[in-house]
């Protein structure tokens, strides 16, 4: 609520409170925002099933030949996320052989102010996986 707040509470006081409270069961990522929600009065049935994907069985020898780690960076490329002071701390700490993936959407344009960083600080390690439309992400059931 913190970031374009005028929006938000008229947004919220108009529909989406009203529009939460008739939900069945609302999709949460987390016991925090299942406790924020409940703070702000919504009155609901909470799933909480994390971010994240299933990995594959793999053998031992498989995941042996690669030797390299990745930290995932799965997220709006918005400011408010962190990356800027993410990439500035993947230059100055000793990761080994893990890389940086930067999984994000590119709404407003943000990335290429992230990729100029990532040339500045002369970051080898980190690469970029954009989805241009939010909505491609979507899965549905």
């Amino acid at each position: 609520m913190k970031h374009g707040f005028l929006w938000k509470f008229i947004a919220w006081n108009f529909h989406q409170k009203r529009d939460l409270n008739k939900a069945s069961l609302i999709h949460t990522m987390s016991d925090d925002e299942v406790e924020q929600m409940r703070n702000r009065d919504i009155d609901c049935r909470f799933k909480v099933i994390p971010f994240g994907a299933d990995l594959p069985d793999l053998s031992k020898e498989t995941l042996c030949l690669k030797n390299e780690k990745t930290f995932l960076f799965a997220a709006s490329a918005h400011p408010v996320n962190g990356l800027e002071e993410l990439l500035h701390a993947w230059k100055i700490c000793q990761h080994g052989n893990w890389r940086l993936r930067i999984a994000a959407t590119d709404g407003v344009q943000y990335l290429s102010r992230y990729r100029k960083t990532v040339k500045l600080l002369k970051l080898a390690d980190v690469e970029f996986a954009v989805c241009q439309n939010p909505q491609d992400l979507a899965v549905e059931y």
